[in-house]
């Protein structure tokens, strides 16, 4: 889809959103599975709500958590980065049911996403690439016939830029956003400043 397309199924954009693990059900004393009032709060760079727009007249909302990432190996971060984006895939899936009841509505989950566009400390090999991570049904014994709406909830993908040009738009078009960063530093940050 074009910008254009795109542009009238977002809901809302938000800068630096915070999360933490303290669940407004454990602060409120309402009934919880989950009893720890102490984590750690993580803080999305860019959360944008949409709504699906292959979902025709239902109202399917997509939420998507934009991180921009300098250090990618594991040697330098100490972890790997693709367990901290299904983290934070998991916590905005969480962040969706707000207080836990005995009558919590599960059916009104809906698909979150972690993107992670990583720029610099990529393994030569790894450069330029972009790789989808999602759930999928596996029927061991016998078979179900389970919708991916139920249980493909969460998915991060990467996308680990590099030096070189190729012939992908995804890169074309975020070569040109961190050059114009770069060429606009002066004037303050376009990220900052909503433009993208």
């Amino acid at each position: 889809m074009t910008v254009e397309e795109v542009l009238p199924y977002i809901l809302e954009i938000s800068d630096d959103v915070p999360v933490d693990d303290i669940s407004s059900a454990a602060l409120r004393n309402q009934p919880q599975e989950k009893t720890a009032l102490l984590g750690k709060i993580i803080t999305y760079d860019k959360h944008i709500k949409a709504r699906n727009p292959k979902a025709g007249e239902q109202n399917i909302t997509l939420y998507f958590d934009f991180e921009f990432q300098n250090e990618y190996r594991k040697t330098t971060l100490g972890y790997p980065l693709l367990k901290r984006g299904w983290f934070y895939a998991a916590r905005e899936l969480d962040s969706q049911l707000g207080v836990l009841t005995e009558d919590t509505k599960y059916s009104t989950l809906h698909k979150s996403y972690s993107i992670w566009i990583c720029n610099e400390d990529i393994p030569k090999e790894e450069q330029n690439s972009m790789t989808r991570y999602h759930i999928v049904k596996d029927d061991v014994i016998g078979h179900s016939e389970d919708v991916p709406e139920n249980y493909d909830l969460m998915e991060v993908i990467m996308i680990r830029r590099g030096d070189a040009e190729i012939d992908a738009e995804i890169f074309d078009f975020l070569n040109g956003i961190f050059k114009s960063e770069t060429e606009n530093r002066s004037r303050g940050s376009l990220w900052s400043r909503g433009m993208i």
